[in-house]
């Protein structure tokens, strides 16, 4: 998403992150906090500001599951104080004030406080120039980004209900008033609307769960719409494996469907697996056309048509028309807006990935410690985009700049993303660029990471 606000530090060479990963302690009981719309996205969001709130859902307990850890990065070069309330899905809540370092890292697990199964986070940061991320306590993990409001609407496709997996839906309600809300789902036994998924009541200030699998059973590809009937809510879907009954995966979603979508760091590699999972929610057939990029090779286009109300499956790699090369940003193109989920699977392991939005000002963090394989700067505009890279980690602090031709995509490789181990990344761009990277590790995890600002 592109920034609303030009940042009061948009070159300023001294950026450096002191990476103080302090589990944040809860402090109080409390009941919950006001009403706090109309509060603009992720990352980009003004240094100057008053005040701003992070709403992080779809956070998974330690009953049974790999806890869920919430990431603050401060890129502003003044401490900021974040009161955190950490809302369960059932049980008392709590409330956490903490300070994030200028530059630096502040790490809380919920769970640190048992009683329920899943948690939202919201934060209330004093001040602006704060981003934060969901990931779990585990290597192989899927990390998203918090998000700065709610919205009326949101999808999220390719969860699997099969018989070895669990879909969990965690809705918040970030306002002062009750909101009702109606879940749909599409998948390939057709169009449903279950009875007790209409009219469901979520209160002011709470997190209500829905298992999937109750009303859309054995089903390998599902579409979710969450439609709030009065207000705004903060949607995660978490996709749960039962062996080991670790989070395998986590979507962000979107806000509706779209006719373009941009997956920026997909991977090609033999040992891994590249699909994308297309769900067209509309009376219309779609006529969807995947352009896969990976420099130097030449472009490859994949083409798909999906009937309406319907779902399907594109395999991108390994297929005949791309090489396993590595890296690859792919671009969906549709006649209809659809809503597409990258699903990438390596070895047992296997990650859903929303795609990413643009924006100007934007940030990484190791939370694996694993590093980054490859990254991805993808650059939809007409003109240049002219981007400056700052990172630290125990070598030091580097900085780097790059240009991205327009519509055009530069991938950074392992070696030029060394700075970024166990450490974080600021990226600044004078137009908007989608960034993300694939996660590291001596396994080939080939999981994606979308950067702070996208959602």
């Amino acid at each position: 998403m592109t920034s609303r606000h030009a940042r009061t530090r948009s070159n300023r060479p001294e950026f450096f992150l002191a990476l103080c990963l302090v589990v944040a302690v809860f402090v109080s009981v409390v009941g919950h906090h006001s009403d706090r719309n109309d509060l603009v996205r992720g990352l980009n969001i003004p240094t100057s500001a008053e005040s701003t709130a992070l709403y992080c859902t779809g956070i998974s307990g330690s009953a049974g599951t790999a806890p869920g850890i919430v990431t603050f990065l401060n890129t502003d070069a003044v401490d900021h104080v974040v009161t955190a309330t950490v809302v369960p899905s059932r049980g008392t809540g709590f409330v956490s004030t903490f300070s994030v370092p200028a530059h630096g890292v502040t790490q809380m697990v919920p769970s640190q406080f048992p009683g329920s199964d899943y948690y939202t986070v919201s934060a209330l940061i004093q001040g602006g120039g704060v981003t934060a991320s969901v990931s779990f306590a585990r290597n192989t993990t899927s990390v998203v980004p918090c998000v700065g409001e709610g919205s009326n609407q949101w999808y999220a496709s390719g969860l699997s209900t099969r018989v070895g997996s669990d879909a969990i839906l965690s809705i918040y309600n970030p306002t002062a008033g009750e909101d009702v809300v109606n879940i749909t789902a599409l998948s390939a036994s057709g169009f449903s609307a279950p009875s007790s998924w209409q009219g469901l009541v979520v209160g002011a200030h709470t997190t209500t769960v829905v298992d999937l699998g109750v009303n859309v059973v054995n089903q390998s590809s599902v579409m979710i719409n969450v439609r709030s009937q009065r207000g705004e809510v903060v949607a995660a879907a978490l996709e749960v494996g039962n062996e080991g009954r670790t989070a395998t995966s986590m979507l962000s979603g979107v806000d509706e469907p779209a006719t373009a979508a941009s997956f920026p760091s997909a991977t090609t590699e033999n040992a891994s697996q590249s699909n994308l999972e297309i769900a067209n929610p509309t009376n219309l057939p779609a006529i969807v056309a995947v352009t896969v990029t990976q420099p130097p090779y030449a472009t490859q286009t994949l083409n798909i048509n999906v009937n309406s109300l319907s779902v399907t499956t594109l395999r991108v790699s390994p297929s005949s028309g791309v090489p396993a090369a590595g890296p690859a940003a792919l671009f969906v193109h549709s006649s209809t807006p659809v809503v597409t989920t990258l699903q990438t699977t390596s070895g047992s392991q296997s990650w859903l990935t929303s795609p990413t939005d643009a924006g100007t000002s934007q940030a990484m963090v190791d939370v694996t410690g694993q590093g980054f394989a490859s990254a991805a700067v993808v650059n939809s505009t007409s003109s240049a985009a002219h981007v400056t890279i700052w990172s630290t980690n125990a070598s030091g602090q580097h900085q780097s700049s790059v240009i991205v031709a327009a519509h055009a995509t530069r991938i950074l490789s392992a070696s030029a993303l060394r700075g970024w181990t166990q450490g974080a990344a600021w990226i600044q761009s004078d137009q908007p660029v989608n960034i993300s990277a694939v996660i590291g590790g001596p396994t080939g995890q080939a999981n994606t990471q979308n950067a702070s600002g996208s959602r």
